[in-house]
Parts: C-alpha cells; structure tokens; sequence
C-alpha cells in the first residue's frame, strides 16, 4: 500500500483477562450483515469483518501480551513462537517494556496479512499506565499523540472499547476527538466504535454495536457551541444530509464572513422558508433540536427593511459572538447606507450599493463639524470614533492608542450611539434635514 492509500486501522485495548489471563472464546455477531466470528479476541473478529490494515493495541504492562502473541502467532507446533511466547510471559513477570513488543506487532502483521492479503500492516503495540491519576493521564496521553504520528491522511480509524478498565476506552474516545480536531484538514475518519455487549448475549450470540452516532452527537455539539457562541454554521451544515440546507448554510458562512449584505439577506430569507418545511431534514433525530437555534438567527434580522437596518443588525450579532472586526465593518457601512437610503428617497435613480456614490455619502461626515447643530457634531464624532477603530482592526492593531480591551469596552456603548441616532423614529426628521443640507449633488 503506497503512502497516498488510505489504511484502516484499528486501535484496541488489552486487558490481562479473567481466570488463567484468557478471555472467554464467544461468538460475536455483527448486525450489518449478521456475519459470525468465533474467538477470544473480538479484535481478531473485527480484523476479518472490516479488512483491517494494522491494529494499534493499548494494554499496560500487567496486560495479556503473551495470550495476543499465542492467538494471532498460531504458535502451536512452532518452536521459534512458542519460545517468545514464554519469553513475554517471563518479561511480564519481569516488567515489560515497549521494546518487548515489537515481535508481538510483528505477529499482529502476520496475521493480518494471512486473512487479508492486501493489508499494509504497520502495527504498533504500546505500554500505558493505568490512568490512577493525573500524571499517568497524561503519560497515556504522550502515548496517544506519539501514536498519532503513524495515523495518515485520509485514514479511517475503527476503535474496539470491548475490554481493559472501563476507564481505558473512553480515554480512547476523548483522544480521537481531540487528534480529529487537531488534524482536521487531513479528513481523520473515525469510521467505526464498536463495543461486544456480553450483556446482550442471545442463543450463545454476542452482538457488536457500532457506537458511532454517539460521536456524531459529540460533533453535533461542537457545531452548536461554535454557532452558539461565534456564529460559525461550517460544522453543522456539513453534518446535515439535505442539499438545499447544506448548501443556504455554507454560503450564509461565506457571504458574513466577507460582508456581502445583499447576499446575506437573500440566504437568510432562503433559510427561513426552509426552517419552515416540517420536511426538511425528516428523519434527523438531531436536528429538531437544531432547528430552534437556527431560527434565532433568521428572525434576528426579520425587522431589517432596507440595508441599513440589515447591516446594523448584522454588526449587533456580530459583536455578539465577539466577532469585532466584522462587526465594526458593518457598523460604519450602516451609517452610510443609512444616508444613502435617504437621499435615494430625494433621489430614486441614485444608487446606494455604487461604491463611488458610498465614497461621496462618506464624505458628508467629515463636513458637519461646519455646523452649529450639536446633533451633528454626535454624528460626525461618533461616525469618527467608528473609523478610527475599524481602521486599527484592518491594520492588525499597529495603532497602538487603541487597545483590543479598550475597543471592547467601547463597542456597547458605541452601538447604543448609532442605533439612537440612525435608527430611531425621532431623529428620522434631523436626518431628512440633514440630507437638505447636504444634497448630494453638491457632495465633491
């Protein structure tokens, strides 16, 4: 198998069995295709039934090594074998270490190969601790992200939480998470989680359970922190099954986060009337608790008339979800659309969206300081302040009077400024007369 080939591995823990460090020979079941397999080792079992490429097997010093290497090896009849055989039993005895196992992944190899010629191999067998506290959590936890390094591209990975503590799988579990989200951009499937419920045995047959959708919840919570509390939508629309939604949501993704109001509005009155299809998604057991979520943020802007008010509103949820440099963009582009709103309506053939008549309505607020009108200086220190602060985000903070604690503290305050001022019944008459003022014919 050449590097670009993707291998599936399997990582399994070992324990140091029950009476006479065995396990109990069982007859495990899988439920896809209702398939048998007779063995102590429901690894072996999994091995046949997936076309394993190499297992990676966990299991402490104290764990049944030498009963892998007597199963896999076949070492009956082999006296080369059967000396290794009692040589890690010895070495167990002893205290083993990773070294000592080296013949035992090579057997593993052996194996896999016989039952499945077109495995790569490359097995790896590995000594942790118990896990009793912190220190040894974190040795296994070395353990792990050396692992890691023999996990490739494209891989899919299949855990087996069968055996060992209780303790020992989940810990599994935790780490391929956090190895998926470390290396997500080379699409680490964890492809399989499978679990021999001796509990469930039926007629002498013990059922294997893929446990998978239990890390598709887990994803589902990632893809609902990040859209709680950032406002990102990437993880949760690729884990939807409808095109339609997938597609509205990755573009909502791309459009905010390059400020396309225009856009924006459209896909999230898209969303909207899918949201309100009962049908969409049916079947998705999950998503009915995502639905409420994503109607939250298409009602946030159901009250938006014109552009002005969208982007005031899309600047508000953007410094929601602490997204400031998004969020100030928008907030000095509504002041603008705002006036441009207004002397479209003087003007209807003016054009508010045209970047050159934006560049001319800009212009307006550096011009009210010629004015007696306190109204109008608020506008033109407030639109200013607005300036001065998106224009320390987009040049990477090298203004250094301006403080990312500073901007924070300053942002509710600042927003509170424009919504009275832009946004309220009250001064709509101040700012018709302004427009007066100013036509913008008379704008250079």
């Amino acid at each position: 198998m050449g590097r670009n080939e993707m291998a599936k591995v399997l990582i399994a823990p070992i324990g140091a069995g029950r009476k006479n460090r065995e396990y109990e020979r069982a007859t495990y079941r899988f439920p896809d295709n209702g398939k048998t397999y007779r063995t102590p080792f429901i690894s072996a079992a999994l091995c046949e039934h997936l076309k394993v490429d190499k297992i990676f097997m966990l299991g402490t010093n104290r764990s049944m090594w030498e009963e892998v290497y007597r199963y896999f090896g076949e070492i009956e009849k082999n006296q080369e074998r059967e000396d290794g055989y009692y040589q890690l039993a010895e070495g167990i005895e002893n205290g083993l270490e990773n070294d000592d196992l080296a013949a035992v992944s090579e057997i593993i190899d052996q194996y896999l190969q016989k039952i499945n010629p077109a495995a790569s191999g490359g097995s790896h067998c590995r000594i942790i601790e118990y896990g009793l506290n912190e220190q040894e959590l974190f040795h296994n936890f070395s353990v792990m992200m050396d692992l890691q390094k023999e996990i490739h591209e494209g891989d899919e990975i299949y855990l087996d939480i069968t055996h060992s503590f209780r303790s020992i799988p989940l810990f599994m579990y935790v780490m391929m998470d956090f190895i998926q989200n470390l290396r997500t951009d080379e699409h680490i499937q964890l492809a399989g989680i499978y679990y021999g419920m001796f509990e469930a045995n039926s007629d002498g047959l013990v059922p294997v359970v893929d446990l998978k959708p239990l890390f598709e919840i887990n994803r589902w919570t990632i893809g609902v922190y990040d859209f709680i509390n950032y406002g990102n939508v990437g993880t949760i629309a690729g884990l939807l099954k409808d095109e339609r939604l997938k597609d509205t949501l990755m573009n909502i993704s791309f459009v905010t986060n390059s400020n396309n109001v225009l856009e924006l509005r459209e896909y999230t009155d898209r969303l909207r009337d899918l949201l309100n299809n009962e049908w969409i998604e049916h079947g998705n057991r999950i998503f009915p608790f995502i639905r409420p979520q994503l109607k939250k943020f298409t009602d946030f802007f159901k009250g938006a008339s014109n552009d002005a008010e969208f982007q005031f509103l899309l600047a508000k949820w953007f410094f929601q979800h602490h997204r400031y440099s998004n969020g100030y963009l928008c907030l000095e582009e509504a002041m603008i659309s705002k006036l441009a709103y207004l002397y479209r309506k003087v003007d209807s053939l003016l054009d508010g969206r045209n970047i050159q008549v934006r560049k001319k309505i800009k212009k307006v607020f550096y011009q009210l300081e010629n004015t007696e009108k306190p109204f109008y200086h608020e506008i033109q220190r407030t639109f200013i302040e607005i300036s001065k602060i998106r224009n320390q985000i987009a040049h990477s903070g090298l203004n250094k009077e301006l403080s990312f604690k500073k901007i924070m503290n300053e942002t509710g305050e600042l927003l509170k400024r424009v919504e009275n001022i832009f946004f309220t019944p009250q001064n709509e008459k101040l700012l018709n007369e302004l427009i007066k003022r100013y036509p913008y014919s008379s704008l250079s």
